[in-house]
């Protein structure tokens, strides 16, 4: 692998990051000011009793796979749909200049690590044989 270096900074961040919003939902912080749509899809989240809780283990996990080495191609396939959500949140219900460069940071970050990792995906994609 080219890069191994910059490949594990890459990773280690991303795993910290995510360690960091996963034990977010547990100890909340302050946060910024929302707009009412984006307030009612996170109320609706956390009515559910279980979404918010559920979200945060996963996190969790996902920081901890990244930052151990273990599983990556795993965690980034079951971090791919949580992501896609936060991308389509921040696009349709509360978009900012500092909400977007963070998403951007992220996503290039997540893509960067796929990459790295591509031949552990390559079996999904080729053809089956029956």
């Amino acid at each position: 692998m080219k890069g191994k270096l910059a490949y594990t900074i890459v990773r280690v961040i991303f795993g910290l990051a995510w360690i960091f919003y996963g034990a977010v939902k547990f100890f909340p912080m302050p946060a910024p000011e929302l707009p009412a749509a984006a307030v009612a899809f996170l109320g609706a989240l956390g009515a559910t009793g279980y979404m918010i809780p559920f979200l945060g283990i996963a996190e969790l996990a996902i920081g901890l796979m990244l930052v151990f080495n273990r599983w990556v191609p795993l965690s980034m396939m079951i971090l791919s749909p949580i992501m896609l959500n936060i991308v389509l949140f921040n696009l349709f219900l509360s978009l900012s200049l500092s909400s977007a460069i963070m998403l951007l940071i992220l996503v290039l970050m997540q893509v960067y690590i796929m990459y790295c990792t591509w031949d552990a995906y390559k079996p999904l994609f080729g053809r089956q044989r029956k």
